[in-house]
């Protein structure tokens, strides 16, 4: 059973694996998307390494509350967040300038979201 706690736990794992390698190896992260990993991108993969830390941290934290006005919250900002994310992905695969893997990538990011839409209605 889905719940916001399992939510919680699950996207601060994946956010903060995601923190770790932006963090110490931004070009291999975006190249493995078929992306151009050059200057911007280390530049970028770096600057967003700290918003993978702070999800991560806001999960965290939060995982055990039973106040559903923040478990709400957290779960739409994870919805939106993860959404948008997958979203530009696949336009950028449509674009061409990511390959397959992306998909994949976008795969998770959708799966994340429907995790925190599940739990939505399954509060705890």
């Amino acid at each position: 059973m889905i719940n916001f706690r399992i939510a919680c736990l699950v996207t601060m794992i994946v956010c903060l694996a995601v923190f770790a390698i932006l963090l110490v190896a931004p070009l291999s992260y975006v190249g493995g998307y078929g992306a151009p990993a050059d200057a911007g991108a280390d530049f970028m993969g770096r600057r967003a390494a700290p918003i993978f830390l702070g999800l991560a941290l806001v999960t965290g934290l939060l995982r055990g509350s039973i106040d559903l006005t923040v478990q709400w919250a957290v779960s739409w900002a994870v919805i939106v967040a993860f959404l948008g994310t997958a979203l530009t992905g696949i336009y950028a695969y449509a674009q061409g300038d990511a390959a397959q893997p992306i998909l994949i990538a976008a795969f998770g990011e959708i799966l994340i979201a429907g995790i925190f839409a599940v739990s939505l209605r399954r509060p705890g």
